[in-house]
């Protein structure tokens, strides 16, 4: 994806800077449209693009007839466009236990976190060759 201005700027883009990430986004879709690995597509990462960015980008996506989801951003976020993202990515950062995604019933999308890795408590062997 192309950030075409820093994380936070409240800046407007400039003239242009719009038809080039609609080329840049219609190049990458029509690429990866197919690929067995994209699972969803971003339109922003930590945050959501503005709206009239947004409403560009999901014009785009319909235009190349993108088949996988589409969310705004990797953060629970709700917009006009995309809707709720239904995703978080507020941590934790390290391993935990499998039961820890089903107790957190306070985001819309308990049970699933964009950002999570296995960090440096890797669970054992035997609890990995289980699953």
């Amino acid at each position: 994806m192309v950030l075409l201005r820093p994380l936070g700027a409240l800046e407007r883009w400039k003239p242009g800077d719009l038809d080039i990430a609609k080329a840049s986004l219609r190049s990458q879709l029509l690429r990866l449209r197919h690929h067995a690995s994209v699972l969803v597509w971003l339109n922003g990462s930590d945050n959501a693009p503005p709206a009239d960015v947004e409403r560009a980008y999901l014009d785009v996506e319909a235009e190349t007839h993108w088949p996988n989801p589409t969310l705004a951003s990797a953060s629970q976020t709700n917009t006009a466009g995309a809707g709720p993202s239904g995703v978080k990515m507020t941590g934790p950062y390290d391993y935990v236990a499998p039961s820890y995604w089903y107790v957190d019933k306070q985001s819309a999308a308990y049970g699933f976190n964009m950002e999570t890795s296995p960090g440096p408590a890797i669970p054992s062997l035997a609890s990995r060759e289980s699953f």
